[in-house]
């Protein structure tokens, strides 16, 4: 949904206005509102990190 960028990280953890990254929960409620049905959906993970 994001990356892990100087936007999505670095400008919000020194408090300065920047791009927050998404969690799973914003995730399915956008999903939701838009009528977007997961039941037994499959979902890919790419460029899963330690962080």
């Amino acid at each position: 949904m994001d990356g892990l960028t100087e936007a999505s990280a670095g400008l919000p953890a020194r408090g300065e206005f920047g791009l927050r990254p998404c969690a799973p929960r914003d995730v399915l409620e956008l999903l939701d509102a838009e009528g977007v049905t997961i039941e037994c959906a499959h979902a890919v993970v790419v460029g899963r990190s330690e962080l």
